[in-house]
Protein backbone atom coordinates (compact mmCIF):
# COMPACT_ATOMS: atom_id res chain seq x y z
CA UNK A 1 0.00 0.00 0.00
CA UNK A 2 2.86 2.40 0.76
CA UNK A 3 4.94 1.66 -2.32
CA UNK A 4 8.57 0.72 -2.76
CA UNK A 5 10.01 4.09 -1.74
CA UNK A 6 8.07 4.26 1.54
CA UNK A 7 8.99 0.66 2.39
CA UNK A 8 12.65 1.41 1.76
CA UNK A 9 12.34 4.34 4.15
CA UNK A 10 11.03 1.93 6.79
CA UNK A 11 14.03 -0.35 6.27
CA UNK A 12 16.33 2.68 6.37
CA UNK A 13 14.92 3.63 9.79
CA UNK A 14 15.73 0.13 11.04
CA UNK A 15 19.30 0.35 9.74
CA UNK A 16 19.75 3.77 11.36
CA UNK A 17 18.42 2.48 14.67
CA UNK A 18 20.71 -0.55 14.54
CA UNK A 19 23.73 1.43 13.27
CA UNK A 20 25.55 1.79 16.64
CA UNK A 21 25.31 -1.94 17.32
CA UNK A 22 26.31 -2.82 13.76
CA UNK A 23 29.35 -0.54 14.12
CA UNK A 24 30.38 -2.27 17.36
CA UNK A 25 30.00 -5.70 15.77
CA UNK A 26 32.18 -4.58 12.86
CA UNK A 27 34.88 -3.35 15.26
CA UNK A 28 34.81 -6.66 17.17
CA UNK A 29 35.10 -8.60 13.90
CA UNK A 30 38.13 -6.51 12.91
CA UNK A 31 39.74 -7.22 16.31
CA UNK A 32 38.95 -10.94 16.02
CA UNK A 33 40.42 -11.09 12.52
CA UNK A 34 43.91 -10.91 14.08
CA UNK A 35 43.52 -14.38 15.63
CA UNK A 36 45.33 -17.26 13.94
CA UNK A 37 42.68 -19.74 15.11
CA UNK A 38 39.21 -18.38 14.39
CA UNK A 39 37.30 -21.62 14.82
CA UNK A 40 35.63 -20.29 18.00
CA UNK A 41 34.15 -17.40 15.98
CA UNK A 42 32.39 -19.53 13.39
CA UNK A 43 29.26 -20.27 15.41
CA UNK A 44 28.77 -16.62 16.51
CA UNK A 45 29.25 -15.50 12.90
CA UNK A 46 26.57 -17.94 11.72
CA UNK A 47 24.32 -16.60 14.49
CA UNK A 48 25.02 -13.06 13.31
CA UNK A 49 23.98 -14.00 9.78
CA UNK A 50 20.71 -15.51 11.01
CA UNK A 51 20.09 -12.44 13.19
CA UNK A 52 20.57 -10.05 10.26
CA UNK A 53 18.16 -12.14 8.19
CA UNK A 54 15.62 -12.33 11.03
CA UNK A 55 15.87 -8.58 11.66
CA UNK A 56 15.23 -7.87 8.00
CA UNK A 57 12.19 -10.17 7.97
CA UNK A 58 10.82 -8.60 11.15
CA UNK A 59 11.21 -5.17 9.60
CA UNK A 60 9.53 -6.37 6.41
CA UNK A 61 6.38 -7.18 8.40
CA UNK A 62 6.11 -3.47 9.18
CA UNK A 63 5.57 -2.82 5.46
CA UNK A 64 1.95 -3.92 5.87
CA UNK A 65 1.43 -2.46 9.34
CA UNK A 66 -1.05 0.43 9.60
CA UNK A 67 1.16 1.96 12.28
CA UNK A 68 4.81 2.99 12.32
CA UNK A 69 7.30 3.90 15.02
CA UNK A 70 10.63 3.01 16.63
CA UNK A 71 9.02 0.36 18.84
CA UNK A 72 8.62 -1.91 15.80
CA UNK A 73 12.41 -2.25 15.57
CA UNK A 74 12.87 -3.27 19.21
CA UNK A 75 12.90 -7.04 18.65
CA UNK A 76 15.28 -6.89 15.71
CA UNK A 77 17.69 -4.68 17.68
CA UNK A 78 17.45 -6.98 20.72
CA UNK A 79 18.55 -9.87 18.50
CA UNK A 80 21.49 -7.77 17.33
CA UNK A 81 22.53 -7.22 20.94
CA UNK A 82 22.49 -10.99 21.51
CA UNK A 83 24.59 -11.48 18.37
CA UNK A 84 27.05 -8.82 19.54
CA UNK A 85 27.46 -10.56 22.90
CA UNK A 86 28.16 -13.88 21.15
CA UNK A 87 30.69 -12.36 18.73
CA UNK A 88 32.38 -10.36 21.49
CA UNK A 89 32.62 -13.41 23.72
CA UNK A 90 34.53 -15.27 21.01
CA UNK A 91 36.78 -12.40 19.89
CA UNK A 92 37.50 -10.33 22.98
CA UNK A 93 39.54 -13.05 24.69
CA UNK A 94 42.09 -10.84 26.49
CA UNK A 95 41.80 -8.02 28.99
CA UNK A 96 43.56 -5.70 26.54
CA UNK A 97 40.79 -6.26 24.03
CA UNK A 98 37.95 -6.23 26.54
CA UNK A 99 38.80 -3.12 28.61
CA UNK A 100 38.11 -0.53 25.85
CA UNK A 101 34.62 -1.97 25.33
CA UNK A 102 33.93 -1.94 29.08
CA UNK A 103 34.97 1.72 29.25
CA UNK A 104 32.80 2.48 26.20
CA UNK A 105 29.85 0.74 27.88
CA UNK A 106 30.32 2.82 31.04
CA UNK A 107 30.59 6.05 29.06
CA UNK A 108 27.50 5.17 27.01
CA UNK A 109 25.54 4.37 30.16
CA UNK A 110 26.50 7.69 31.77
CA UNK A 111 25.62 9.59 28.58
CA UNK A 112 22.26 7.83 28.32
CA UNK A 113 21.54 8.68 31.95
CA UNK A 114 22.37 12.34 31.39
CA UNK A 115 20.09 12.45 28.35
CA UNK A 116 17.16 10.53 29.84
CA UNK A 117 16.89 11.01 33.61
CA UNK A 118 16.43 14.83 33.61
CA UNK A 119 14.13 14.53 30.58
CA UNK A 120 11.97 11.84 32.18
CA UNK A 121 11.71 13.82 35.42
CA UNK A 122 10.42 16.83 33.48
CA UNK A 123 8.07 14.65 31.44
CA UNK A 124 6.72 13.11 34.63
CA UNK A 125 5.80 16.58 35.88
CA UNK A 126 4.31 17.43 32.47
CA UNK A 127 2.23 14.25 32.56
CA UNK A 128 0.97 14.87 36.10
CA UNK A 129 -0.07 18.41 35.15
CA UNK A 130 -1.83 17.20 32.00
CA UNK A 131 -3.74 14.46 33.83
CA UNK A 132 -4.85 16.97 36.45
CA UNK A 133 -5.99 19.36 33.71
CA UNK A 134 -7.90 16.58 31.96
CA UNK A 135 -9.68 15.67 35.19
CA UNK A 136 -10.54 19.31 35.94
CA UNK A 137 -11.92 20.15 32.48
CA UNK A 138 -15.71 19.67 32.26
CA UNK A 139 -17.16 17.57 29.46
CA UNK A 140 -18.64 19.39 26.51
CA UNK A 141 -15.82 21.95 26.42
CA UNK A 142 -12.62 22.26 24.41
CA UNK A 143 -9.54 20.99 26.24
CA UNK A 144 -6.27 22.79 25.55
CA UNK A 145 -3.19 20.63 26.12
CA UNK A 146 0.10 22.43 26.64
CA UNK A 147 2.82 20.39 24.99
CA UNK A 148 5.39 18.31 26.84
CA UNK A 149 8.93 19.64 27.07
CA UNK A 150 9.72 17.45 24.06
CA UNK A 151 7.13 17.07 21.32
CA UNK A 152 8.79 15.14 18.51
CA UNK A 153 10.27 11.66 18.89
CA UNK A 154 13.98 11.05 19.33
CA UNK A 155 16.41 8.32 20.38
CA UNK A 156 15.40 8.95 24.00
CA UNK A 157 11.66 9.60 23.94
CA UNK A 158 8.78 8.64 21.65
CA UNK A 159 7.35 12.15 21.76
CA UNK A 160 4.15 13.82 22.90
CA UNK A 161 1.18 11.64 21.91
CA UNK A 162 -1.08 14.69 21.62
CA UNK A 163 0.74 15.78 18.46
CA UNK A 164 -1.16 12.92 16.76
CA UNK A 165 -4.67 13.93 15.65
CA UNK A 166 -5.99 10.38 16.15
CA UNK A 167 -4.84 10.41 19.79
CA UNK A 168 -6.60 13.73 20.29
CA UNK A 169 -9.78 12.26 18.80
CA UNK A 170 -9.58 9.34 21.25
CA UNK A 171 -9.18 11.73 24.19
CA UNK A 172 -12.09 13.82 22.92
CA UNK A 173 -14.34 10.76 22.79
CA UNK A 174 -13.20 9.29 26.12
CA UNK A 175 -13.71 12.50 28.12
CA UNK A 176 -16.71 13.68 26.07
CA UNK A 177 -14.95 16.91 25.15
CA UNK A 178 -16.04 19.13 22.30
CA UNK A 179 -12.47 18.96 21.03
CA UNK A 180 -8.79 18.84 22.02
CA UNK A 181 -6.28 21.50 20.97
CA UNK A 182 -2.55 20.82 21.24
CA UNK A 183 -0.59 23.99 22.04
CA UNK A 184 3.07 23.53 21.09
CA UNK A 185 6.02 25.28 19.51
CA UNK A 186 5.52 25.32 15.74
CA UNK A 187 8.00 27.31 13.69
CA UNK A 188 5.54 27.43 10.77
CA UNK A 189 2.70 28.94 12.82
CA UNK A 190 2.24 32.66 13.57
CA UNK A 191 4.51 33.68 16.45
CA UNK A 192 5.77 30.09 16.74
CA UNK A 193 2.72 28.58 18.50
CA UNK A 194 0.58 25.89 16.86
CA UNK A 195 -2.88 27.17 17.86
CA UNK A 196 -2.22 30.88 17.35
CA UNK A 197 -4.07 32.72 14.60
CA UNK A 198 -3.97 36.31 13.40
CA UNK A 199 -7.62 37.40 13.51
CA UNK A 200 -8.15 40.76 11.77
CA UNK A 201 -10.78 43.10 13.17
CA UNK A 202 -11.69 45.30 10.24
CA UNK A 203 -13.69 48.51 10.02
CA UNK A 204 -15.01 49.37 6.56
CA UNK A 205 -17.15 52.30 5.42
CA UNK A 206 -19.86 51.63 4.48
CA UNK A 207 -20.14 48.39 6.49
CA UNK A 208 -19.98 45.31 4.30
CA UNK A 209 -19.08 41.64 4.34
CA UNK A 210 -15.39 41.06 3.65
CA UNK A 211 -16.09 37.74 1.93
CA UNK A 212 -17.52 39.74 -0.92
CA UNK A 213 -14.02 41.18 -1.43
CA UNK A 214 -12.02 37.94 -1.08
CA UNK A 215 -11.50 38.01 2.70
CA UNK A 216 -8.19 38.45 4.51
CA UNK A 217 -5.32 35.98 4.31
CA UNK A 218 -1.70 36.22 5.38
CA UNK A 219 1.01 35.59 2.82
CA UNK A 220 4.39 33.94 3.49
CA UNK A 221 6.14 34.78 6.76
CA UNK A 222 8.68 33.42 9.27
CA UNK A 223 6.74 32.33 12.34
CA UNK A 224 9.03 33.64 15.09
CA UNK A 225 9.98 36.82 13.22
CA UNK A 226 7.49 39.47 14.36
CA UNK A 227 8.55 41.94 11.67
CA UNK A 228 8.02 39.23 9.02
CA UNK A 229 4.48 38.50 10.25
CA UNK A 230 3.72 42.23 10.43
CA UNK A 231 4.94 42.80 6.85
CA UNK A 232 2.86 39.85 5.65
CA UNK A 233 -0.19 41.26 7.42
CA UNK A 234 0.37 44.76 5.99
CA UNK A 235 0.63 43.25 2.50
CA UNK A 236 -2.65 41.38 3.07
CA UNK A 237 -4.29 44.62 4.20
CA UNK A 238 -3.10 46.47 1.09
CA UNK A 239 -4.39 43.67 -1.14
CA UNK A 240 -7.76 43.82 0.62
CA UNK A 241 -7.81 47.57 0.20
CA UNK A 242 -7.25 47.19 -3.55
CA UNK A 243 -10.04 44.62 -3.85
CA UNK A 244 -12.49 46.88 -2.03
CA UNK A 245 -11.58 49.69 -4.43
CA UNK A 246 -14.41 52.10 -5.10
CA UNK A 247 -16.96 49.94 -3.24
CA UNK A 248 -15.95 51.33 0.14
CA UNK A 249 -13.17 52.60 2.35
CA UNK A 250 -10.92 50.56 4.63
CA UNK A 251 -10.67 52.62 7.84
CA UNK A 252 -8.90 50.41 10.37
CA UNK A 253 -7.52 46.88 10.79
CA UNK A 254 -6.60 45.48 14.20
CA UNK A 255 -4.30 42.45 13.82
CA UNK A 256 -5.53 40.58 16.90
CA UNK A 257 -3.70 37.52 18.19
CA UNK A 258 -6.17 34.74 18.99
CA UNK A 259 -5.98 31.13 20.14
CA UNK A 260 -7.88 28.10 18.88
CA UNK A 261 -7.79 26.64 22.38
CA UNK A 262 -8.54 28.21 25.74
CA UNK A 263 -6.94 31.68 25.86
CA UNK A 264 -4.00 31.63 28.29
CA UNK A 265 -3.57 34.28 31.00
CA UNK A 266 -2.41 37.60 29.59
CA UNK A 267 -1.54 41.01 31.13
CA UNK A 268 -4.37 42.65 29.15
CA UNK A 269 -7.53 41.32 27.60
CA UNK A 270 -6.58 42.51 24.10
CA UNK A 271 -3.44 41.16 22.40
CA UNK A 272 -2.38 42.65 19.07
CA UNK A 273 0.36 42.20 16.54
CA UNK A 274 -0.32 45.68 15.18
CA UNK A 275 -2.97 48.14 14.12
CA UNK A 276 -3.29 49.53 10.60
CA UNK A 277 -4.65 52.93 9.64
CA UNK A 278 -4.63 54.43 6.14
CA UNK A 279 -1.85 56.83 7.17
CA UNK A 280 0.17 54.78 9.65
CA UNK A 281 0.84 51.42 11.29
CA UNK A 282 0.90 50.99 15.07
CA UNK A 283 3.12 48.12 16.06
CA UNK A 284 6.72 47.40 16.94
CA UNK A 285 9.29 44.73 16.26
CA UNK A 286 12.03 44.20 18.83
CA UNK A 287 14.57 41.44 19.34
CA UNK A 288 15.23 38.87 22.06
CA UNK A 289 18.99 38.37 22.26
CA UNK A 290 21.19 35.86 23.98
CA UNK A 291 24.57 37.36 24.65
CA UNK A 292 27.33 34.84 25.24
CA UNK A 293 26.76 31.32 26.54
CA UNK A 294 24.75 32.26 29.64
CA UNK A 295 21.05 31.66 30.19
CA UNK A 296 20.10 35.34 30.40
CA UNK A 297 18.14 36.85 27.51
CA UNK A 298 17.81 40.55 26.76
CA UNK A 299 14.84 42.26 25.12
CA UNK A 300 16.03 44.97 22.75
CA UNK A 301 13.30 47.52 22.02
CA UNK A 302 12.99 49.68 18.91
CA UNK A 303 13.91 53.31 19.58
CA UNK A 304 10.38 54.62 19.00
CA UNK A 305 9.02 52.44 21.81
CA UNK A 306 11.19 53.63 24.69
CA UNK A 307 8.40 55.28 26.66
CA UNK A 308 7.66 55.24 30.37
CA UNK A 309 3.92 54.65 29.83
CA UNK A 310 4.49 51.21 28.26
CA UNK A 311 5.07 48.13 30.43
CA UNK A 312 7.22 45.30 29.12
CA UNK A 313 6.42 41.67 29.94
CA UNK A 314 8.09 38.41 29.03
CA UNK A 315 5.47 35.75 28.44
CA UNK A 316 6.05 32.04 28.16
CA UNK A 317 2.91 31.02 26.23
CA UNK A 318 0.69 29.05 28.58
CA UNK A 319 2.32 30.36 31.79
CA UNK A 320 1.94 33.53 33.80
CA UNK A 321 3.44 36.68 32.21
CA UNK A 322 6.31 38.30 34.10
CA UNK A 323 6.75 42.06 34.23
CA UNK A 324 10.30 43.22 33.45
CA UNK A 325 9.80 46.99 33.76
CA UNK A 326 8.83 49.84 31.48
CA UNK A 327 9.98 50.57 27.95
CA UNK A 328 12.02 53.48 29.33
CA UNK A 329 14.20 51.18 31.46
CA UNK A 330 17.75 50.66 30.27
CA UNK A 331 17.91 46.87 30.73
CA UNK A 332 15.16 44.30 30.22
CA UNK A 333 16.64 40.89 31.04
CA UNK A 334 15.10 37.55 31.94
CA UNK A 335 16.12 33.91 32.37
CA UNK A 336 13.85 31.34 30.64
CA UNK A 337 12.22 29.17 33.28
CA UNK A 338 10.70 26.48 31.08
CA UNK A 339 10.87 25.14 27.53
CA UNK A 340 8.40 26.58 25.06
CA UNK A 341 7.57 29.74 23.11
CA UNK A 342 8.40 33.12 24.63
CA UNK A 343 6.92 36.46 23.61
CA UNK A 344 8.00 39.97 24.56
CA UNK A 345 4.92 42.10 25.15
CA UNK A 346 4.66 45.88 25.18
CA UNK A 347 1.52 46.83 27.09
CA UNK A 348 -0.36 50.10 27.31
CA UNK A 349 -3.08 50.43 29.96
CA UNK A 350 -5.65 49.10 27.47
CA UNK A 351 -3.87 46.44 25.40
CA UNK A 352 -0.68 44.52 24.67
CA UNK A 353 1.38 44.23 21.50
CA UNK A 354 3.63 41.27 20.67
CA UNK A 355 6.99 42.82 19.75
CA UNK A 356 9.32 39.78 19.69
CA UNK A 357 9.14 36.00 19.80
CA UNK A 358 11.56 33.16 20.39
CA UNK A 359 11.54 29.59 21.68
CA UNK A 360 13.50 27.40 24.06
CA UNK A 361 13.68 23.73 23.07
Amino acid sequence: QRGITANLDIFKDYVLGAAPMLALILIVLIVGARDDDRSAQRTPLRLLGWVLLAGSLITATVFVSPKLGPRFYLHACALLVAAFVAVADSALTTNRRLVPFVLLALAASVYAGVRTIPLYLRLHDNSVDRLASLAATPSGTVFTADSFDQVEDSWWFLGDDFRDSKKREMITEYFAFKGVVHRAVDLQAPLGVSDVRIAPRIRVSPASCLDEHGGFELGPYRGLDVSSVQKSAITAVEQLRERIGAHGRLDQVDLAVSFLGTPPPLPRKTLLLGRWFPDRFEGWAGVIERRGVGKTRTIVLPKNLRRADVEVFIYRVGSEPRRLGTAADGTLDYVPWKRGAYWALACTPAECFVIAATRLL
